[in-house]
């Protein structure tokens, strides 16, 4: 079809022309556009047929078609592109919503965790004050037989002197065994909560941590994790705002092999004089053999530093504690001991055993009968029991 025909009027004024036009344009309309092209591709071909631009005949109506079926390819190559960048597309924004959904079950995923790890932070101060309380009433009970066993002894050293009364000195002696027995349970009792304390405390403490560094998604501590512990230590052994440098690191490493050097030397210099402060004392006797036969300061922190499978710090703490008791004990029984000479030389010259208020007595006869060895003696089972009542009031 060309201009010319185009542009007749009684082409356009034909009512069969433009019902068929209107025909042609709803069906066309009711396609997509790949399909749209199609029809109006084989439109052009049949039109041309009927005007005979396959057998040369026309006025340029087949140039035209040509050049219309060019556009029509190019249209067709154009949307089969645009499909193929839509499919990409699509496939894109399907990987990316599936990255969202994992990143989003991740992030849930955390959240829970540091949900529970806040429910369990919580709780440890309430562990802690439970078993702080359960060591406050087992001190008290500790501190009460303390007081019976120092009335019973100082009722049986009033009744030694009494010989008409052997019965109730018997008597005596045996409620204080039975006493002494039960403040030796009670000190061991004591010892076992404090260390099951440290312990429990210890075993939290590498939970938490444990589960930190799971959640962070860390294998080991930092020494900057350890820099904030020793900020956040009371009182604080470090400034939290200044950053560790590897010199800090350097000098930590040497002053934790000081301090375990100091103290390992120091607990075994004071064993052969705890052993004989002791050795008079079945009381304590038992206490201390215990502490003796456990393993040095140096071992404890061995154990400790073990990175798989290490002990917790509370075995170290309850080594350290039980050193600090029986050496803070050894000084104050020594230091009582030596006040008591003056009443207790006078109680001891005086006793039967001594010949009593003998106004001819004479030191030679004092010396003779050995008087001088047998205070010596005498002094040290006083030494070994005033270390026995400072231990076990808790050192």
């Amino acid at each position: 079809m060309t201009a010319a025909g185009t542009n007749n009027p009684n082409v356009d004024q034909d009512p069969r022309v433009t019902e068929t036009l209107e025909r042609i344009a709803a069906s066309l309309a009711a396609g997509s556009e790949a399909d749209r092209y199609r029809a109006l591709r084989l439109f052009i071909g049949a039109l041309g047929k009927a005007s005979g631009v396959e057998d040369g005949r026309g006025d340029g109506s087949g140039e035209e078609f040509d050049v219309l079926s060019k556009k029509v390819r190019a249209l067709q190559e154009k949307l089969a592109s645009q499909d193929d960048r839509v499919a990409a597309l699509e496939a894109a924004l399907d990987h990316r919503s599936a990255q969202f959904q994992a990143e989003q079950a991740r992030a849930d995923k955390f959240e829970k965790l540091a949900g529970e790890q806040r429910e369990r932070l919580e709780g440890f101060p309430r562990e802690i004050t439970t078993l702080e309380d359960r060591l406050r009433v087992r001190g008290e009970e500790l501190g009460k037989a303390q007081r019976e066993t120092e009335d019973l002894t100082l009722k049986l050293q009033r009744l030694s002197r009494q010989k008409d009364q052997t019965g109730d000195i018997d008597g005596l002696s045996r409620e204080l065994r039975k006493q002494s027995e039960e403040v030796e349970r009670l000190a061991k009792e004591l010892e076992r909560t404090r260390a099951d304390k440290d312990a429990e405390i210890e075993r939290l403490q590498a939970t938490l941590a444990g589960e930190r560094a799971e959640a962070g998604g860390k294998s080991a501590l930092t020494f900057s994790e350890v820099w904030k512990r020793l900020a956040s230590a009371k009182p604080p052994l470090v400034e939290g705002h200044v950053p560790p440098t590897q010199q800090s690191a350097e000098r930590m490493a040497d002053l934790l092999v000081v301090l375990v050097q100091i103290v390992d030397e120091f607990d075994k210099m004071m064993r052969p004089f705890l052993s004989k402060y002791t050795a008079l004392n079945p009381r304590i006797r038992t206490p201390w053999d215990n502490y003796a036969k456990g393993q040095s300061i140096q071992e404890a922190v061995r154990e400790v530093l073990i990175p798989s499978g290490g002990r917790p710090v509370g075995v170290v703490n309850a080594r350290l504690r039980a050193l600090y008791a029986w050496t803070h004990a050894a000084v104050i029984a020594c230091d009582a001991t030596f006040e008591s000479v003056r009443p207790e030389l006078q109680s001891f010259l005086l006793s039967p055993a001594m010949g009593g208020p003998d106004p001819t007595r004479t030191i030679k006869q004092f010396l003779r009968s050995d008087g001088h060895e047998l205070f010596l003696q005498h002094m040290r089972q006083l030494r070994s029991a005033k270390l026995g009542d400072v231990f076990g009031r808790g050192g």
